[in-house]
């Protein structure tokens, strides 16, 4: 088997707090040390976002009536054909590492958190692609030879170990799928390059019915990282309860 390639990691925190303008400035200065290279504001709708280059790719928030989001994703159109950002193998831990003294001290009340995953898994081609899928879909394996346009996707829920009684969303998108990018040829209508992937998306999430304060509970961190740890579970075993 092959080892998975991520191709974005996402944050998002929830929270019933008006945010001041100055908010996100503040956000940007916690996890990054230098200076965003896009800033812009919008006070009227209440919305600010930043991005800059981080550890070789693109490292973006979005602030927006209640809800902060971070995005890790490829700085180039290259990168995306090319491991995107790299294995899978530590990444989701250094994004966990990178947003930890903002999830320590978040300075506002966060009631639900989030982690979005985009992870693919390089294949020869369809037929190898879809036995892939059934190594890690064993009770839904789509016949490897005959099954085009195939996708699934399942939660299922499971209790935290960090915060009892808080139920956790594992919602898992899984498919065969072809990348095709045009590099390099303005005005091309065919692909310059096409590879195919097992694609797997990930949205695990604290229950969103849940009002909770979780920043006042000091237990943020170790919820995202029960979340990162989650995430790998479903990458590596594949779709289990």
């Amino acid at each position: 088997m092959g080892e998975w390639e991520v191709e974005f990691l996402r944050a998002t925190a929830f929270t019933n707090d008006v945010l001041p303008p100055s908010h996100g400035v503040e956000l940007w200065k916690k996890v990054v040390t230098a200076e965003a290279e896009e800033m812009t504001h919008k006070p009227s709708l209440g919305s600010f976002s930043a991005s800059g280059p981080v550890d070789g790719a693109t490292l973006a928030l979005s602030v927006t009536p209640g809800r902060i989001d971070w995005l890790f994703g490829p700085a180039t159109i290259e990168a995306v054909l090319d491991h995107s950002l790299g294995k899978f193998n530590a990444q989701d831990e250094q994004f966990a590492d990178r947003l930890s003294n903002w999830l320590q001290f978040p300075s506002i009340a966060i009631t639900r958190i989030a982690l979005g995953e985009v992870l693919r898994l390089p294949v020869a081609n369809s037929v190898a692609g879809y036995r892939m899928l059934g190594t890690f879909l064993p009770k839904v394996a789509p016949d490897p030879d005959s099954s085009r346009d195939f996708m699934y996707q399942i939660n299922r829920p499971r209790d935290s170990k960090t915060v009892p009684g808080l139920l956790v969303n594992r919602l898992s998108k899984w498919a065969c799928v072809d990348l095709s990018v045009n590099v390099g040829i303005i005005g091309s209508t065919k692909p310059t390059s096409t590879k195919q992937f097992v694609r797997l998306e990930l949205d695990i999430s604290t229950d969103k019915d849940s009002q909770r304060d979780l920043s006042k509970d000091k237990v943020l961190r170790s919820m995202f990282r029960e979340l990162v740890s989650l995430g790998r579970e479903i990458a590596t075993q594949g779709d289990i309860p």
